[in-house]
């Protein structure tokens, strides 16, 4: 049910938000309404703007809205809107996107906060903390390098194998910036993705002294192929497919910088080059010693062939941690 409610949410916002661009403006109201899901107003201001209305019980005295990554918002105690021809006051949250850049990342925020906050009296400062957040994941920065795009390709590419796609994405950290990009069934993973076998950058924190199974490095070997290959945002497209609560996943994809999947900046496809290799992470070459206050070293290694473990112990790897066997 859950698959269903969450699929559904953002496909009704992001359907209600294109219908909201096509409002006529209002003469006698500061917002007109289109229509209404789950207690949320999709409408347009006076310039001609989408944007959410949000009712509320009540509003802070004092309280300060936020505009920040092509988001605004803001509380009024009485704010006039049109809504099936009949024009009505009310305190309420007004969220509004100010750039048209930004309607899929918009609807995600839009289902995400519906969803947060339906089922309670929704609270500024709830609505204040969704809207911080999403913010945040918005600002603006750097396309992803290359090497950050086959990184995060092979962390999706790992978490498509789960045999259920949602035991993967809850599985998966390299979103949260661990140091090590899942943890399924008490076992840590670091995927590491890179064009030249066996050749990959490692910090660290990365390498541990777990006991040995506790933790593993993946290493995968990949290059582009036009034809047989698959793109970072199809994977995203398919991994949204599969989980069951795509708002959550999207939220998390817009946090390393993934938030319009649809525009086609990562469309390059990739396969694997051989077959995915597993080490210890105990085993794992490591500077041994470092002057006193050096508190982070990162470092490129070639990962030695004589270390990766058997193909019995890792596809026993591939049945423990995802529930399928070995990709051939």
């Amino acid at each position: 049910m859950l698959a269903m409610q969450s699929e559904d949410l953002l496909r009704r916002a992001t359907s209600l938000l294109r219908d909201a661009f096509d409002l006529p403006l209002s003469e006698s109201a500061d917002y007109r309404i289109g229509s209404t899901l789950l207690g949320v107003h999709f409408g347009r201001d006076r310039s001609g703007l989408v944007c959410l209305l949000i009712p509320l019980e009540t509003l802070p005295e004092n309280s300060t809205g936020r505009q920040a990554a092509g988001l605004e918002l803001n509380g009024y105690s009485n704010v006039s809107f049109s809504l099936g021809g009949v024009t009505s006051h009310e305190t309420a949250a007004v969220l509004t996107c100010l750039s048209s850049d930004l309607t899929e990342a918009f609807a995600l925020l839009a289902a995400d906060l519906i969803q947060r906050t339906t089922g309670t009296p929704r609270q500024w400062a709830q609505l204040l903390a969704i809207v911080s957040e999403w913010q945040r994941l918005l600002a603006p920065r750097a396309r992803l390098t290359q090497d950050e795009e086959i990184g995060l390709w092979g962390e999706l590419w790992f978490m498509s194998r789960f045999l259920h796609a949602d035991a993967g994405f809850q599985a998966w950290r390299g979103h949260e910036g661990d140091s090590t990009d899942f943890w399924a069934g008490g076992v840590g993973i670091e995927v590491k993705t890179s064009r030249q076998k066996g050749l990959h950058f490692v910090s660290q924190a990365q390498v541990t002294d777990e006991p040995e199974g506790r933790t593993w490095f993946l290493s995968l070997w990949v290059r582009p192929d036009a034809t047989a290959g698959i793109s970072l945002d199809a994977q995203v497209l398919g991994l949204a497919s599969r989980v069951s609560d795509v708002v959550a996943f999207r939220r998390a994809l817009a946090g390393v910088g993934l938030s319009r999947v649809d525009s086609g900046q990562h469309s390059t496809p990739y396969s694997l080059v051989d077959r995915p290799s597993w080490y210890p992470s105990h085993a794992i070459p490591r500077i041994r010693a470092a002057d006193a206050g050096i508190t982070q070293i990162r470092y490129r290694l070639t990962l030695p062939e004589h270390l990766k473990i058997s193909d019995s112990v890792a596809n026993d790897n591939w049945l423990q941690i995802t529930g399928t066997p070995e990709p051939r």
